[in-house]
């Protein structure tokens, strides 16, 4: 498999062995669930009591010859497997590992601020203390900014690590504060032969997201956005009204995020035929969109994804 860069284990690994380790990482992913693995075997190992000897050398040498790029999940030789603390982290209780999760709801200021107070207590186990923040993309603003005060004055032996899901913004305060780690990513020529039997709508979609395109294998989440390509080539053709489109879109959050990648998609391929004109219109009319879809709810979304759709009518078509 042709990826470009190193996994995150390996470059905390990397960091560990030459003593480069930073106080705050932002680690950057468009598969969630792969990166969150590997942010597991990270905590385990900045945890790990015997982090500075001999030991964990001789496991980050064996971890490495093991092709830990690509055996990520099977890496439970992470950390000396020995010591209390990686004893804890495997049996789920470590008292040293906050993980604040924002997936389903937004990461608020009093999350924050609770694991702020956590960070300036003393380490129970582990000479050190870990925080993961999985979607950090969605603190609320005070949340960030009760975030980036923790980062001005760290403690001593910590390490906050912002999983940011989808290339989404942080702001430029908190970026200056971490250090950023890209995810490794996996060239689209190699996912097409790996995913095959996948449309390259899809793959181009999943922007390297290897669960996400496990997840289009299976037959029914295939179809429904099988159905919206279908609807929105149909719609470009003026043989499907917006209507029937938006109905398909709004039915789940994630087929939203696929509608724009479509959009998006149209609007590149109109730059390169040379349209460049109605494809700045058409990109301009997205971008206002995008901005505005973080302030709008309920029905208001249908009206607005409507009104979208009546712009870039006589842009993209």
């Amino acid at each position: 498999m042709q990826s470009i860069g190193q996994s995150i284990t390996k470059r905390f690994l990397d960091l560990a062995q030459s003593n480069k380790l930073a106080h705050a990482y932002i680690v950057e992913t468009f598969d969630a669930n792969k990166s969150i693995v590997e942010l597991a075997n990270v905590s385990k190992l900045l945890l790990c009591s015997n982090l500075a000897n001999e030991t964990i050398d001789e496991t980050f040498n064996q971890s490495t010859n093991n092709n830990i790029d690509n055996n990520i999940e099977e890496l439970d030789s992470i950390g000396c497997g020995q010591c209390k603390s990686c004893q804890l982290h495997k049996a789920g209780n470590h008292p040293d590992l906050k993980v604040l999760n924002g997936k389903s709801e937004s990461i608020g200021i009093d999350d924050i601020r609770l694991a702020s107070d956590w960070l300036n207590k003393t380490a129970q186990i582990s000479n050190a203390q870990v925080i993961i923040i999985e979607y950090a993309q969605n603190m609320t603003e005070n949340a960030a900014n009760a975030l980036l005060k923790t980062l001005e004055e760290p403690t001593n032996n910590s390490f906050i690590i912002l999983l940011n899901v989808g290339a989404k913004k942080l702001l430029p305060t908190i970026r200056s504060r971490c250090q950023i780690i890209k995810a490794v990513i996996t060239d689209k020529a190699t996912l097409s032969e790996l995913y095959s039997d996948l449309p390259s709508y899809l793959i181009g979609f999943s922007a390297g997201n290897l669960s996400l395109l496990d997840d289009f294998r299976n037959e029914t989440q295939q179809a429904s956005y099988t159905e919206i390509y279908t609807c929105f080539i149909h719609w470009l053709k003026n043989q499907s009204s917006h209507n029937a489109l938006v109905r398909l879109v709004l039915k789940d959050k994630q087929y939203q995020v696929f509608f724009i990648y479509l959009i998006n998609r149209r609007i590149r391929q109109m730059l390169i035929k040379g349209y460049l004109e109605k494809g700045q219109q058409a990109e301009q009319a997205l971008v206002k969109f995008n901005f505005a879809q973080q302030h709008i709810k309920g029905q208001n979304k249908e009206l607005a994804l409507s009104a979208l759709l009546e712009k870039l009518e006589h842009l993209v078509k």
